[in-house]
């Protein structure tokens, strides 16, 4: 693709548009006559490349792939037209949306095929970018997923993202969920002890029989296996929802009534 060069001042998108038309040949295919996913990326990120130079006006990396979405498989002999703009600008990074379509040649339709958005960065001639850009992203977890070990998996991903980065390009992560996780599960399990402990004073005080208070308490540890068990196996985390749903008073409730009648009788 040929860059144009456009007078100084204030550029719309039409001036960053960038259109590209590729013929899909054997050493594109794969073995169902499919364009392949990464010979289309490689496409996209050319065109993206294009159209934030021609804004910037200056050298441009790729930082990250915000989305890329494929609509529509291509096949052998297929014509792909790419066609690439910038959608938002800052200091120095800019969002370049990229649409690939598969152009009739005979009538000159168009069916999209993917969509995609990226985040370009204008760099100086050492490849480091040019100011103080940041670039906010977001990871999605997968509902009912562990968010601790989603974290987890996260952080290792990131560093091996980090060392393909440029000089100058770090990810720095400014809100980690599984300290917040932590933190929560934490102070339930420790307000779960105390509570334990508060019914057991209580039920040594007003029963006023060691031996029976200490059978009452012994309900709530066997209670909170049997819970557990149970979460172990329906797969239920262990979260403030499920945590402190527990109540201690109602669990010792029906062995409270059972022993103060037995020991009525005795």
């Amino acid at each position: 693709m040929a860059e144009r060069t456009y007078p100084k001042g204030k550029k719309t998108v039409s001036d960053s548009l960038a259109e590209s038309i590729k013929s899909i040949r054997y050493e594109d295919i794969n073995g169902a006559n499919r364009l392949f996913g990464g010979r289309l990326m490689e496409w996209i990120d050319d065109a993206a490349g294009i159209a934030a130079r021609r804004h910037c006006g200056g050298n441009v990396t790729t930082a990250c792939v915000d989305q890329l979405t494929f609509k529509h498989p291509a096949y052998l002999n297929d014509v792909v037209v790419i066609v690439a703009m910038v959608t938002y600008v800052g200091h120095t990074s800019m969002e370049v949306r990229v649409d690939s379509y598969v152009e009739d040649v005979h009538s000159g339709a168009r069916c999209l095929i993917n969509v995609a958005y990226l985040t370009e960065v204008c760099v100086d001639d050492d490849g480091r970018p040019t100011s103080g850009e940041c670039v906010g992203g977001i990871a999605m977890m997968l509902k009912g997923a562990n968010a601790n070990q989603v974290t987890a998996e996260l952080e290792q991903r990131v560093e091996r993202v980090q060392k393909l980065l440029p000089e100058g390009i770090r990810i720095e992560p400014y809100l980690n969920r599984s300290e917040l996780v932590s933190r929560n599960v934490s102070t339930v399990i420790r307000n779960l002890v105390e509570g334990a402990l508060i019914v057991f004073v209580v039920l040594m005080i007003f029963l006023g029989n060691m031996r029976a208070g200490m059978i009452v308490a012994s309900v709530i540890p066997l209670a909170m296996l049997f819970a557990f068990i149970l979460m172990r196996c329906f797969g239920v985390t262990a979260n403030l929802m499920s945590l402190g749903a527990i109540d201690f008073g109602i669990v010792v409730d029906g062995s409270i009534v059972i022993l103060e009648g037995i020991l009525a009788h005795l």
